[in-house]
């Protein structure tokens, strides 16, 4: 029986980590969900470097 809420392996959780750190880290320093992932998409994310400048 499938389990959900569970990754299928260790790669894949971690891979969610970073994107929900990423995620986190721009909430709270209030940049725009949907422009940090399309920014990320483009390999262009925002680096801690431009969150300080702000």
């Amino acid at each position: 029986m499938k389990v959900s809420g569970q990754f299928a392996n260790i790669s894949n959780a971690e891979y969610y980590a970073r994107i929900k750190s990423y995620m986190e880290t721009c909430k709270r320093n209030g940049y725009n969900s949907h422009t940090a992932i399309e920014k990320l998409l483009s390999d262009t994310p925002y680096t801690i470097e431009d969150m300080k400048k702000d």
